[in-house]
């Protein structure tokens, strides 16, 4: 290997299923590299062999053996070839990595990317509503109330919402998507994307429970949501806060309201608390 070559780190993006999604410049880079940094040894050794890729040196980014920024350093002063690859698809996209480009940053040497699969895009490219503009999530919290607070918040967005999810929560994750985010609101859930079984569910938050459910539990899922609208017509707000007036006037409770404008309307939580309060504190005296 020349020595013009060294002292490099590249960012390989791998399939995140299908093994023919790989590229050339991948295939390329990845057998004249001198050490691979991966997410999980298993995983990229797996990978390589299937791929055809000659024995490489594997290092963890965590676990047992994980190796340190440090070393990622000492190599590349060294003018070792690097790269850093995830389980699949495009690295530090949902998963480690971050501290391996900033080691190489350190040492004064610049990234290459080599871009390819991701889940995130793959997702967003089958949307049947806008996507142009979108909010990454990530994988979803564990524990449903932590769950259901972020959802919350992700259901007042203007943006499409992409978020990751394992199989073993998914009935939990559909439950807490129907109790917080309006029931007519699109979604596509993406199950197994580029692999044999690929599926693909289109529908509403209301209506798509039932369908994803009923496909095995195997595999991540991602979602795509649609964004809230944007409450940009002056005469819209004032006709929601009628409606806020009237329906407090009747009688309901301030956080009743407040939820059937953010379910229905996908309006602001904070904002129209804060109004209702008001109009329940003038109705009040």
């Amino acid at each position: 290997m020349s020595d013009d070559l060294k002292g490099v780190l590249y960012v390989v993006a791998t399939p995140i299923g299908n093994l023919g999604d790989i590229s050339k410049r991948a295939l390329s880079v990845l057998e004249m590299t001198d050490r691979i940094v991966a997410e999980d040894t298993r995983v990229t050794s797996k990978l390589l062999r299937l791929l055809g890729v000659s024995h490489k040196e594997i290092y963890p980014l965590r676990g047992h053996g994980a190796v340190d920024v440090a070393t990622v350093a000492r190599w590349l002063r060294d003018r070792e070839v690097v790269s850093l690859v995830s389980d699949a698809g495009t690295p530090n996209i949902s998963d480690p990595g971050r501290d391996v480009v900033g080691a190489a940053l350190s040492e004064g040497v610049t990234p290459y990317v080599i871009p390819g699969p991701s889940a995130v895009t793959a997702i967003l490219s089958l949307c049947d509503f806008r996507s142009e503009k979108f909010y990454f999530g990530g994988f979803l919290p564990n524990k449903s109330a932590q769950r259901v607070s972020l959802l919350e918040q992700l259901a007042r967005r203007s943006e499409a919402i992409v978020v990751f999810e394992a199989p073993h929560r998914i009935e939990g994750t559909l439950l807490d998507l129907t109790a917080t985010f309006p029931h007519d609101r699109r979604v596509l859930v993406g199950r197994e994307l580029t692999k044999l079984h690929e599926q693909c569910f289109y529908g509403t938050v209301g209506t798509v429970s039932e369908t994803v459910l009923s496909a095995p539990r195997k595999g991540e899922f991602v979602f795509a949501i649609e964004g809230a609208p944007e409450v940009k017509d002056q005469s819209l707000n004032t006709t929601l806060i009628t409606l806020a007036e009237e329906l407090l006037a009747r009688g309901l409770g301030v956080r009743t309201v407040v939820d059937i404008l953010v379910k229905i309307y996908g309006v602001s939580k904070s904002e129209f608390y804060e109004r209702c309060l008001q109009i329940r504190n003038s109705l009040d005296g």
